[in-house]
């Protein structure tokens, strides 16, 4: 069921942008390493319309907007994050209805583990 409700709110999202509406996310992507829990970062979120809109800011599947903006063509937000998983970054207007949207990735990072060979280089 949230693989198709994903699917879906990335095939409205290039129609909302065609109507000039576009949402910005910096960095789209954080990164941690295998040992770290979760991923925490600072995200940059801006919004560009070309009419005034009411709308909310959500995490995808929590229960409550993180913030609102009224009648708002264009709007900036920071605001920290703890990530565990790929999450879906949504603003909804009055209707609980999806304007935009844009996934925020994680991306574990796994160092490469060298083996040592045993041979020492200093023969000379």
């Amino acid at each position: 069921m949230n693989r198709w409700l994903l699917w879906l709110l990335m095939l409205i999202s290039p129609w909302a942008s065609a109507l000039g509406e576009e949402l910005w996310l910096a960095p789209d992507t954080c990164a941690m390493t295998n040992q770290e829990s979760e991923c925490k970062l600072q995200l940059q979120l801006e919004f560009h319309s070309q009419q005034p809109r009411s709308l909310c800011l959500w995490l995808a599947n929590s229960a409550a907007p993180l913030t609102c903006f009224h009648q708002r063509r264009d709007f900036s937000y920071k605001l920290q994050l703890s990530l565990v998983r790929d999450t879906l970054i949504e603003l909804r207007d009055q209707q609980n209805r999806t304007v935009a949207s844009r996934l925020l990735r994680v991306a574990i990072y796994e160092p490469v583990s060298r083996r040592r060979r045993g041979l020492s280089w200093d023969l000379l």
